[in-house]
C-alpha cells in the first residue's frame, strides 16, 4: 500500500503513480497534505509519477529498477517536493517505510 505526502508547496492535481507492477491514480492532494493509501500488486522505493500543478506537468520517470528490490507488504509513503534548479523546477520523491 502507498500514499502521497504532498510537500510540493502547491495543490496537486491529477496525480497518477505506477511503481512494479501497479498503477494507481490520487486525484487532487492539497498542499501539505496526504492521500488515502492505495494497493499496488507490487511496487518500488521510488516510481513513475505524474501530476499537475497550476495546469503545469511535472514527470518523474525512472530510468530503470537494476539493483532495486521490491518492497515488502504493508503501508509505505513516497513524499513528494519540487527542487528549484536556478528557477527550473522539477519533481522529486523520496521514500519510507510507515
Amino acid at each position: 500500500m502507498i500514499r502521497i505526502d504532498n510537500q510540493t508547496g502547491y495543490k496537486i492535481e491529477e496525480v497518477l503513480v505506477r511503481s512494479g507492477d501497479g498503477q494507481q491514480t490520487f486525484g487532487t492532494i492539497n498542499k501539505g497534505e496526504k492521500s488515502e493509501y492505495k494497493n499496488f500488486v507490487s511496487a518500488y522505493r521510488y516510481g513513475y509519477v505524474r501530476l499537475k500543478i497550476n495546469n503545469i506537468e511535472y514527470v518523474q520517470q525512472p530510468i530503470d529498477y537494476v539493483g532495486e528490490t521490491q518492497l515488502e507488504p504493508g503501508k509505505h509513503t513516497y513524499k513528494l517536493e519540487l527542487v528549484d534548479n536556478n528557477s527550473r523546477f522539477s519533481l522529486h520523491s523520496s521514500y519510507q517505510k510507515d
